[in-house]
């Protein structure tokens, strides 16, 4: 919750105007953060769908083992 509210200040820091939504998208997860500009969010979630999470289960159910272990051995 500490986190959600230092991202939504940071975000908003300087604007003015009516409800606003932030996303947070991180490596595990997405926050989801909802609040008026410079004040203390009003509601946030936290989401297990993150950027390295979501590509990590792509590539276990898109890649077949040979094609991994190539992918391995030639450093990509």
């Amino acid at each position: 919750e500490m986190e959600a509210r230092l991202t939504f200040l940071g975000a908003t820091a300087g604007r003015e105007g009516g409800p606003t939504l932030v996303f947070d998208i991180g490596g595990g997860s997405t926050e989801y953060v909802v609040g008026f500009p410079g004040e203390t969010p009003n509601f946030n979630v936290s989401t297990r769908l993150g950027s390295v999470r979501q590509t990590l289960n792509e590539l276990v159910e898109s890649v077949n083992e040979e094609e991994e272990e190539h992918a391995v051995a030639v450093g990509r």
